[in-house]
């Protein structure tokens, strides 16, 4: 019986029932080589993604005093490793202090957070940047962990606040 068989596969008895022959395929794994040009740039540009820092809201260029802003409010500094280490303005974090990461006033912002839960206020200062995760998560400030438990949020973690900008640093 001829089953049109080629020299890999010249193999007349492999077969699935009568007058029927089964042909494996080649194997031809040569069509995902790459190059070492291609490979090497593939690496750079790899590395080059990897080294870059992640994206920073840039601080709005308007006069913002009086306004309010309404959403979640988070927390750090306790036990998370970021106590004394530097903040995106340049000064060291300080847990004690009653300071805040916000996504786009400027640095030296003073705004005052008001929990809606407990109706307790704290005055705080921005010194650091809110991550973007952390912005679509709906939270618009992140406390210091003294901030945090003036306003009596330390338990929930996450709490509902109004934000409102009370002065803007001079230019």
């Amino acid at each position: 019986m001829n089953c049109g068989l080629t020299s890999y596969a010249a193999q007349p008895h492999i077969g699935f029932g009568m007058g029927r022959c089964f042909v494996p395929p080649p194997h031809n794994f040569g069509t995902w080589t790459l190059s070492k040009r291609k490979l090497a740039i593939l690496l750079i540009v790899l590395l080059l993604t990897a080294c870059g820092k992640k994206g920073r809201v840039s601080a709005p260029s308007t006069t913002l005093s009086g306004k309010v802003q309404k959403g979640l409010a988070s927390f750090y500094g306790q036990g998370d490793g970021y106590h004394g280490r530097t903040t995106a303005s340049g000064e060291r974090f300080d847990k004690n202090k009653l300071t805040a990461a916000h996504y786009s006033l400027p640095f030296g912002t003073r705004v005052r957070v008001r929990n809606l839960k407990t109706d307790k206020k704290v005055v705080v200062r921005i010194n650091d940047r809110l991550p973007l995760e952390t912005t679509r998560k709906g939270r618009i400030i992140d406390l210091s962990y003294a901030a945090a438990k003036a306003l009596r949020m330390v338990r929930e973690g996450v709490v509902p606040v109004i934000v409102e900008i009370l002065s803007m640093p001079s230019d």
